[in-house]
């Protein structure tokens, strides 16, 4: 028996499931080539077990890429609320997780544990988000007005803490232009280059200092 397949009408998902239990190796491997183009907020579970299974990372990586780079929209949809807990909390601590602003990663977090009955972990996750990019007074309405953390007096708490934690407060819900999660990351790397540097330079100076008075040492020997 010979046939084709017109992979654009097709499941790619299933051709792939189904060519592996047929034994179709060259199928199969067809499927994998072409399923990073298939990568959508619907199959982005199916294509990581695919992912998975198969020992094909490079297709977990680019679904890892697709939800950072479409992270806004991403916690619109139905899918959003099926992210393992585990995957979630890695995105909270990407520097690269692109969005407006940060406010939506807390609103996004709290809906989540909300949904899957996990407010119990809230604080957890909560430690990733960065609260130095989030307004006070969005804070204060969630404080004010959410039920589920009025009843919360552990994570009623753990906000205030890291409201008084704040190093530069933000006033409004637009961020400063340098408020943004890559630039805080680049704001600590930047630090603590400067930090090495002002260490080598010290200690640079220092062993000057010392071969210096030798020197004065000997010459007055």
């Amino acid at each position: 028996y010979t046939g084709s397949l017109d992979w654009a009408q097709a499941c790619i998902i299933d051709l792939i499931w189904a060519a592996d239990l047929l034994q179709l190796p060259d199928i199969k491997e067809q499927g994998l080539d072409r399923l990073e183009e298939e990568i959508d907020f619907n199959t982005y579970l199916d294509i990581c077990e695919v992912g998975t299974v198969f020992c094909r990372p490079k297709l977990i990586h680019a679904v890892d890429r697709y939800i950072r780079s479409n992270f806004d929209e991403f916690v619109t949809t139905a899918s959003f609320y099926d992210l393992p807990q585990l995957d979630f909390c890695n995105y909270l601590k990407h520097q690269n997780l692109k969005t407006k602003n940060e406010e939506t990663v807390l609103s996004a977090l709290i809906r989540w544990c909300k949904h899957n009955n996990l407010m119990s972990e809230f604080i957890k996750l909560a430690d990733h988000v960065l609260f130095d990019l989030i307004s006070v007074k969005f804070l204060c309405t969630l404080l004010r007005e959410d039920t589920e953390i009025k009843a919360r007096p552990e994570v009623q708490d753990f906000i205030l803490a890291k409201m008084q934690a704040m190093k530069r407060p933000l006033v409004s819900s637009e961020p400063r232009s340098e408020d943004t999660r890559l630039n805080s990351s680049h704001i600590t790397i930047s630090y603590a280059v400067f930090c090495l540097k002002k260490k080598k330079k010290k200690t640079s100076l220092t062993q000057k200092q010392k071969k210096t008075s030798n020197n004065i040492r000997h010459s007055t020997q």
